[in-house]
């Protein structure tokens, strides 16, 4: 109301409890359930990267090389389809 506001993009991550994963159900064994929180763990304290290289599109380019991980910047100008992916 006083004019400062500035519209952004948002995005949430596991860290600020934006999105997390469904609960578990019986049918998970105990050592895929060891991995999961292991593997969550390292996710909310931003030590276990999602999109990281190789990564193709859905036309055989190799769009992020090995070894390299997209930070929020790189995900939001995704501007590709990936490998797997059979839509245009």
């Amino acid at each position: 109301m006083d004019g400062t506001w500035a519209p952004e993009s948002y995005y949430g991550s596991m860290q600020e409890n934006y999105i997390t994963l469904a609960p578990m159900t019986k049918n998970v064994t105990p050592e895929a359930r060891a991995k999961v929180e292991e593997v969550r763990a390292q996710i909310e304290a931003g030590n276990f990267p999602i999109f990281t290289g190789p990564i193709s599109d859905n036309e055989g380019n190799e769009v992020v090389p090995a070894g390299v991980s997209l930070d929020r910047g790189g995900i939001w100008e995704m501007e590709y389809l990936v490998a797997g992916v059979t839509s245009s």
